[in-house]
């Protein structure tokens, strides 16, 4: 049918050529007639079918280079999606062949399959979702908590390197599209996360004792419930989490961001808050007793039913009021907006240098 097309078309272009060929010269010599010979007004005719067939000529040779370029094209286009294709087909063979390496026994098989994971994720952006829930399923089954299981001297070597892929991952790239790592109810206890990236991150119940957390990109991660004890949480930003009874007794937390936190009923006994940003924060029902905050920023924070029994940089004041609002009846406690830092943050206790901390490599840097 397409044969047949054509054949009619290029039938029907060699039928218009020939009446202009033919038309044109006559039409375009109609008014010469009457002052010309019979063989001058012939010459005249001729001489406008060589115009009309150049012009006719360069027409063709114009239609034939797109009709050439076109083809090119389409070839070129069939060309790259054959190679897509055939790449998108290594790849999906390489995700198979890595996600079967995970469950090998040898750790090194193990490692490869991860390193390689984290490659592909770069190099694809559709496979880098199920790489993710891959990975994070990975730790979940590897380093599922486990009441019964005592604490390891550290973590196991193929969970510590899915952490580090998981943190480094080029959150920038993935914009809104970026997969919700999943590590909820994990034991992640003395892990190394170091300025990982768990933005939004699901951390429900997630053990995290004694983990080092510097400089965390933790912003709006659902943390409820976490277990933080004793962890290293130094500069952490922290903006909009959700802290609600999660477990921070002990917790180094210098300059950490929590402005906007949610630390309803938080468990932050003992808990170092010096210079901490806590503007906005809801601390309703937190338990602050013997908590260090000196030089924190509560601005603007809430302290509705908080314990604030013996804490460390909280004025007597405010302290008293805070302690008897929440022994008489629910009473919203705030810090005004605005009031002088030096009034919330004037310390009751020893110099801020003189409580014991743990000697993390920052602190020694700052020094």
């Amino acid at each position: 049918m397409k044969t047949l097309i054509r054949f009619l078309l290029l039938a029907a272009a060699i039928a218009v050529a020939a009446g202009l060929l033919w038309y044109v010269p006559q039409w375009q010599t109609a008014p010469w007639q009457a002052f010309l010979t019979a063989r001058d007004l012939l010459e005249l005719q001729n001489q406008v079918r060589q115009t009309v067939a150049l012009l006719l000529a360069v027409a063709a040779g114009l239609g034939g280079l797109a009709l050439i370029w076109r083809r090119l094209a389409a070839s070129e286009r069939r060309t790259l999606e054959a190679l897509q294709a055939g790449e998108e087909s290594r790849r999906l063979e390489r995700f198979t062949r890595a996600v079967g390496q995970l469950a090998e026994a040898h750790l090194e098989v193990r490692l490869g399959a991860i390193y390689g994971l984290e490659q592909l994720a770069a190099e694809s952006m559709p496979q880098r979702g199920p790489i993710i829930e891959v990975l994070c399923a990975f730790v979940r089954e590897r380093a599922g908590w486990d009441a019964e299981r005592a604490a390891a001297t550290r973590l196991p070597t193929d969970v510590q390197a899915v952490l580090s892929v998981i943190g480094r991952r080029a959150v920038a790239r993935e914009g809104g599209a970026a997969p919700r790592v999943d590590l909820r109810r994990t034991d992640l206890r003395g892990a190394d996360l170091n300025g990982v990236h768990l933005t939004h991150a699901n951390l429900f119940e997630a053990h995290l004792e004694h983990a080092t957390l510097q400089g965390a990109h933790l912003a709006g991660a659902d943390l409820r419930g976490a277990h933080l004890q004793n962890a290293d949480l130094v500069e952490a930003d922290l903006r909009g989490a959700d802290l609600r009874e999660a477990h921070l007794e002990s917790a180094y937390m210098v300059e950490a961001h929590l402005e906007g936190a949610d630390l309803g009923g938080a468990h932050l006994a003992g808990v170092y808050l010096g210079s901490a940003h806590l503007q906005g924060a809801d601390l309703g029902g937190a338990h602050l007793d013997g908590a260090y905050l000196y030089k924190a920023n509560l601005e603007g924070a809430s302290l509705h039913g908080a314990r604030v029994m013996s804490s460390i940089g909280v004025h007597r004041d405010e302290r008293e009021r805070i302690n008897r609002t929440a022994a008489a009846e629910p009473a919203v406690a705030r810090i005004a907006k605005g009031s002088p830092p030096a009034e919330a943050a004037r310390s009751l206790g020893p110099d801020p240098e003189t409580p014991a901390s743990r000697p993390t490599p920052l602190r020694q840097a700052k020094r």
